[in-house]
């Protein structure tokens, strides 16, 4: 694998066709179709495809991993999921917010699979394929320490309303007390009305832009679809990458019995413009993956000053009693 200098967090980070020759080059980097990745396992083959393409995530992963060396047992260690666990005592919110912020980031070598990105989605082996199906959920579930910390970094922090509203993706941060006496459908009940009355309408004194909720695409416009779609392009790209360029000699590969036409379809037989379309499709979803992952190249940037900086890691601990003093709370 190449080691290439990193990318600063923040700048175009985008595949530099790192590794793909065809010598390094197996099936399950090219072939997605649902024998090799299951539907249950789309989203999570999704992510995990687009961010070995990413240069400048891919060399944190590997500066991390340098700098802690344990990171396979630990990421397998952090993948299991404990059972949830009632407190000897009762926790108010402020001092669990205190522990987790106290903390520093996780390095970013304990959150990813140990085999990434030297190994396709396709062939990590069962125990992760079972895993695939919560790695949405843990994408969306905020971590209570992550939360204060994006709360930390707003102007005029002790100001700002109980919730973090996003206006780029027209969503919005909440954290949520959850009164576990209750039945599973009365909290279902409960969380209903809760957006019945608090979807954002517009309305007057309320700062959020009405929006409305989409209908769930079907068809080949259902998110499976696109993902899928968006997978075979970046089976397509990586083979033009191999063959530098040449759509005539990617088109006619062929690895361990199985061709790129059974594999792609029959659009890629001798049509330019479906491989044309694919490589920029792939491009633009790299691109989007690589602002996704800008948040973890932060985290990490935070966690690698705690490991190297003595007087830094001395004083995180004490980062929140710096809460509305100007720009001290900013040096986080």
């Amino acid at each position: 694998m190449n080691s290439k200098r990193p990318v600063a967090a923040g700048k175009k980070a985008v595949s530099d066709n790192w590794n793909w020759t065809l010598s390094k080059l197996k099936r399950e980097d090219w072939d997605f179709r649902p024998e090799v990745c299951r539907e249950d396992e789309l989203a999570g083959c999704w992510f995990y495809e687009f961010s070995r393409e990413v240069a400048a995530f891919r060399n944190a992963v590997a500066d991390s991993r340098k700098r802690n060396p344990d990171y396979v047992a630990k990421f397998n260690s952090l993948s299991q999921i404990p059972a949830t666990k009632s407190s000897s005592r009762p926790v108010r919110i402020s001092d669990a917010l205190m522990a987790h912020f106290s903390k520093p980031p996780v390095p970013l070598a304990y959150r990813i699979h140990p085999q990434w990105p030297d190994t396709p989605f396709g062939q990590l082996g069962k125990t992760p394929h079972k895993q695939a199906h919560n790695w949405t959920f843990f994408y969306l579930q905020k971590d209570i320490g992550e939360f204060a910390r994006q709360l930390i970094a707003r102007p005029g922090f002790p100001n700002l309303p109980k919730t973090l509203w996003d206006e780029e993706g027209m969503s919005e941060t909440v954290i949520f007390t959850i009164p576990w006496l209750y039945s599973n459908d009365q909290l279902k009940k409960g969380f209903d009305q809760w957006l019945t009355d608090n979807r954002p309408q517009g309305n007057e004194g309320d700062s959020r832009p009405k929006v409305q909720g989409r209908k769930k695409p079907t068809g080949r416009a259902s998110e499976p679809c696109q993902q899928r779609a968006d997978l075979k392009a970046l089976g397509a790209y990586r083979l033009l990458c191999c063959y530098k360029g040449k759509r005539q000699f990617a088109m006619v590969h062929s690895q361990n019995g199985y061709d790129v036409i059974k594999a792609l379809g029959k659009d890629f037989d001798k049509n330019e413009s479906a491989w044309t379309d694919a490589k920029k499709r792939a491009l633009n979803k790299i691109e989007y993956i690589s602002k996704i992952r800008e948040g973890d190249l932060k985290l990490e940037a935070i966690r690698l000053r705690w490991e190297t900086d003595k007087k830094f890691r001395q004083n995180y601990p004490m980062t929140l009693r710096f809460i509305g003093k100007g720009d001290k709370a900013k040096k986080i």
